[in-house]
Formats: structure tokens, sequence, C-alpha cells
């Protein structure tokens, strides 16, 4: 930005929507170069001033409580973040000499009161109580020379763009304030002076001088910018904080554990934040994505756009996932799975059993502890006649298909043999009775289910995202080793609640970051997220969280509060989080320990166009 747009760019606006870029200034807007010469100037009132088209009155603190938290200032509770709110802090050290001298008479008088109060036997005064225990304190740290005695004084000055806004602006930071134990008043007859206070001049601001000392004094100062600590990895931009309008920038490979949880409700903008993002690492360069789409391909345009592969599994397409498959590891690869002592051929063993058992039970047939472990031989047996052991060398054979397990199951149990025809006819077979022959090879991959799960088929819907995810974590096994991939993993719930997808989701969790890659778990409904194991594993290992408007439902602000561990500050921003058409999404990010609000607006026109297919607003 030139320096001429830069003083040409509103800083207070009456408008709480953002105007558009080629929109003319509102009237009432303030600039830089109007704030610093103004068009003229009008000082008649005593508790403000008409800066060209703008009023501003400048509040000093007049009291403190007995404590103040960190950074105090910075509270969003007190709102000074807003834009046309400047707050300004004047440290004056005093010379150690006087500060002696006048800690010893402020100890004395106050001695004084507590002796007073003794000789009428009333109770003591605690703030005197306190004002000596502070002054002993400070003497010692100044005789130690690890403190200072100080003179702060605090301003606030406040700008709108008429004299009834500012009067709310004004009566809303002081009742804030007020709650907090903070007394605030108007600097009477020197709103000149809190005026050229407020501008980079380098003037001294009124303002009640307050002694304290330097610890305290501290306390006050910003111990951040707001948003996000944590630096360092690829800089992927998530929005910007919706005060200050700083970019929040945010490598999940940086994170203890690099797995995503997003809660958000249909119409909440979601997918447009995802494929912003997704757009991002793509652009990067350093992940490979694998997209599972179950819902109205609502991720094609951003995958053709891009150049990936965008799937739609039906049956007459031709293509086909063998959930029986096991990737043919590269040496490397091999030993960095053998160093993290997983068995998959164990896991595929178990997964598949899984599927097998809770279909045909779907479907009606008995099984019993001896029909279970029937089923578990027969898969073990349909690898063991290809060949195919524990040893990750073996991957390399030809891999068994539901009509093998079928055969061998037969000589044990053949009725639960004849069963599960469900899986070696119709679509279930074309599907997933044959050779794997997704192509994997495009850094950009998503698969459609939504062409399939049209036709209302129950046991489809339930067998599609759980092969699909798995499908996935064993095409992200296989990449090389340096190659990272992303797992972006829609509707939840048909995931956590099979054992199949708990258990994939779980081993997603436990090598997912020793082998390179990470998981995006997406659910529109907080019912999704219960008391079970699978929820509790889902909220410990993904360490990001990013939750959008929970509007629909009263009480789903509280339910998330809970699963969550919100406090009331985070509660009462979430609860305000929406999307504005054109405008943008706010929304509540919990990264690793850090939370900061995040509005997320419209991106760029190139990554807008990408994600959307169009040219217009989303």
């Amino acid at each position: 930005m030139s320096l001429r747009e830069a003083l040409s760019k509103p800083i207070i606006e009456p408008a709480r929507h953002r105007r558009s870029p080629n929109a003319a200034l509102i009237s009432g807007a303030t600039t830089l170069t109007t704030l610093l010469a103004p068009d003229g100037i009008d000082r008649r009132w005593s508790h403000m001033v008409q800066i060209g088209d703008s009023f501003m009155t400048t509040l000093e603190v007049r009291a403190f409580p007995p404590t103040l938290s960190l950074a105090w200032l910075d509270d969003p509770a007190l709102g000074l973040d807003a834009p046309g709110t400047t707050v300004h802090q004047r440290l004056v050290p005093v010379p150690d000499a006087l500060a002696r001298r006048v800690l010893a008479r402020s100890e004395d008088a106050a001695l004084g009161t507590l002796a007073g109060d003794a000789q009428a036997g009333t109770h003591f005064d605690m703030e005197a109580q306190q004002g000596v225990e502070a002054t002993a304190a400070l003497r010692h740290d100044l005789t130690a020379g690890t403190d200072r005695l100080f003179q702060v004084a605090v301003t606030i000055t406040i700008a709108a763009a008429t004299p009834e806004e500012l009067a709310a602006r004004v009566d809303r930071v002081r009742l804030a304030a007020a709650q907090q134990g903070i007394l605030l008043g108007v600097v009477q007859f020197q709103q000149w002076e809190g005026y050229l206070g407020a501008l980079p001049l380098g003037y001294d601001q009124p303002g009640l001088l307050h002694d304290t000392s330097g610890r305290a004094a501290a306390m006050g100062l910003p111990t951040a910018a707001p948003g996000l600590t944590r630096r360092g990895g690829l800089p992927i931009v998530w929005g910007e904080h919706p005060r200050s309008g700083a970019p929040i920038v945010y490598d999940r490979w940086q994170a203890t554990n690099p797995h995503m949880l997003i809660v958000a409700e249909s119409g909440s903008g979601k997918t447009y934040t995802m494929g912003g993002l997704l757009a991002q690492e793509l652009a990067l360069g350093e992940d490979a994505l694998l997209i599972l789409d179950p819902k109205r391909q609502e991720y094609r345009s951003l995958t053709t756009a891009l150049g990936g592969a965008y799937i739609s599994l039906s049956g007459r397409a031709g293509y086909h996932i063998n959930p029986l498959e096991l990737p043919p590891l590269a040496p490397e690869r091999a030993r960095a799975v053998a160093a993290l002592e997983e068995d998959l051929l164990g896991q595929r063993i178990s997964v598949v059993k899984a599927l097998i058992t809770r279909e045909l039970k779907a479907q009606g047939a008995a099984i019993d502890a001896v029909g279970a472990a029937a089923i578990q031989d027969a898969i073990a047996a349909a690898y063991a006649a290809r060949g195919i052991s524990s040893d990750p060398r073996t991957f390399t054979q030809p891999m068994p298909t539901f009509s093998d397990v079928q055969q061998h199951l037969a000589a044990t149990a053949p009725e639960l043999a004849r069963a599960l025809t469900l899986f070696t006819r119709g679509t279930i077979g074309d599907l997933f009775n044959h050779p794997s022959n997704v192509p994997t090879d495009n850094p950009l991959l998503a698969l459609d289910l939504w062409t399939l799960l049209q036709s209302n088929d129950e046991t489809l819907a339930r067998l599609l995202p759980v092969i699909v995810m798995d499908f996935f974590v064993t095409t992200a096994i296989n990449r090389p080793t340096g190659r990272r991939s992303h797992l972006v993993l829609d509707e939840a719930h048909a995931l956590l609640h099979s054992e199949v997808g708990a258990r994939t989701l779980q081993m997603i969790f436990r090598i997912g970051r020793s082998l390179q890659f990470k998981a995006t778990v997406i659910t529109q409904s907080l019912d999704d997220l219960d008391e079970s194991d699978q929820t509790r594993v889902l909220l410990e290992n993904a360490r990001t969280k990013l939750i959008l408007g929970l509007n629909r439902d009263s009480d789903a602000v509280n339910r998330a509060t809970a699963i969550l561990h919100l406090n009331e500050e985070e509660a009462a921003y979430l609860a305000t989080c929406r999307i504005e058409r054109g405008i943008g999404a706010t929304a509540l990010l919990l990264a690793d320990g850090e939370r900061t609000p995040l509005f997320i607006p419209k991106w760029p026109e190139t990554i807008h166009r990408i994600v959307t297919g169009t040219g217009g607003d989303r």
C-alpha cells in the first residue's frame, strides 16, 4: 500500500460493515490525513472536541482495583482495540532518592491510619493495610535495585462520526471498565490536550498521575499482538483478527499434533473456508490432498480448477477400491512402519472383519463368537494363500478380494459364506470386490460419494465413507518418505459411529505425524461429538479446532462450551459468530493451546474463483 493510499484509508467509520473496495468514503468517515490535518476544529464543549467530521472524547483512569490481570488493557471485554479508540500510557520514573522519601511518607500515613483505627476500636482500613504492605515491598525492591517507583497516567481517546454515537461508545467503555473495578472519567476542559496527546507527535497527554511500581505499571502493557503467537512453518493464512485486522497465519504441522476438527452448521461457510486453506496448501507444494466429498460435490469446482483428479464412484465409472489391499511399501517406508511397531496386516484383518460382521448383522445374519472367529480365519487364510504375511516385503504380492474370503469361509461356515455374497455381487461387489484402480499419483484427489449416496441405500451409506477413508490412509502410508498428505474427511458421523471408522481414526492419530499425514475431520452437528471413546480420542488428538456459526440451535453454544472447554468470554464470542454474504464469516480458532477469534473474509479474487468456480460473492 502506498503512503497516499494509507493516508486516505478510513480509520473511523460509523458503519459496521466493510466497504467494497470501489465504494466512496462513507459520510463522516475519518482518514489519517483529516485526523492529522483537519479542515476545522471546534473546542466549544468541555467533554469533547470536533476534529473535521469526527467527534472525540478523552477519558482518564481515576482509580484502579486492588488487582489487575496481565495485559489488562488488551482485555477484549473493555473493547479498547475497536477502530477509533486510542490508548496512551505515560510512565514517568521517579528518582530513587525522591522515591524513598515519598514511600516513607506514604507508609507513615498508612500506619497512622491503622493506629487511629486501633485506638478507636474500629475495624482496620483494608486499603491502608494493603498500602503498608505494598509500600514496604516496593521499598525493599528499590533498595535491592529490582524495581522503581513510577507515576503512570492512562488516557483513552474515543472517536465517532456523530456526538450520539460517541456518547454511546464512551458509555460502553466506562461501563465495561467499571465492571472490572476501573474508574474512568472524562477529562473536563482538556479535550484539546487529549486530542494532541492522541496524535503521534510526542506530546504529554493529560491524565491523573498514579504512584505505582514498575511491575504494576507493566501489567497494562501488551504482551503480544492479538491472534496467535506460534511462528514458523508454511505461511497458511486463515483469515484475520476481527478487531485488529492482523492476519492469522498458522501451520498445523507446527502443532503438537497436526490433525483438525471443524464444527460448522450447514451454510456457515465451512466448504468455502476449507477450500481457501486447501488452495494455499496445494500452491505451497508440500502436501498431497485426499478429499472425501460426500455431499453435493462441494469440492468439485476446487479440485478441477486446481488441476486435480475428481472421481465419482459409481457402477458405471469403472473405479474400484479393494478394502483388503495393503500398501506396497518402498524399503525406506517399510523401515519407518517397522520402527512404529505397526502390524499392518493384523490391523487390515481386523478392519475387514469389522466391515463384514457389521453388515451381515445388519442384513439379519446371526454371528456368534464362533462365526466371528471363522470370518477372521477366512480373511487370514485369503492373505496366506497369496503368500502375504506381516512382513511388509510381501505386500507386493497380488491382494485377495472378498471372493477369496468367501471361498475360504465356505469350508467352515457355508451359511456365512452365502451371506458374504453381499460383498461379492451387485453394486457393492462392483465397487469393492476388484483390485483397486483409483489413480493416486495426482497431488489432489477427491472422491465423490454423492452420486452413489443419492440412491438412499443404507448399506452403501454405511460402507462408502469408512472404506474411502481407509483407502486414503493406505494411500498416505504408501507415499514416498518426505511426501506429506492431508486427508479431508467430511460427514464425521459416518466415521465416528462405526467400529471401522473408529479404528481407522485411531490409526491416523497414532501414526499420522510419524508417517507425515494429517487429517481434517468435519462435522455439521454437535450430536456427533457424544461421550464415546471415539469422540474423546478425536478431541484429544485434533489439536486444531475451528468452530464456525452455531446459531440455529439455541443450546448449541452451551454444548460446544462444555465439549470444547471454552471459557465465558469464548462462549460469548462464539454466540456471535455467523456468516455475512459477500463480507465473510466469523469463527473461533483453537490452535494447539492458543485461542483466537477469527474473521474469514472473502478470499483474494484468484482463490475465490478457484473455490467457488465463479466470480460472484459466496
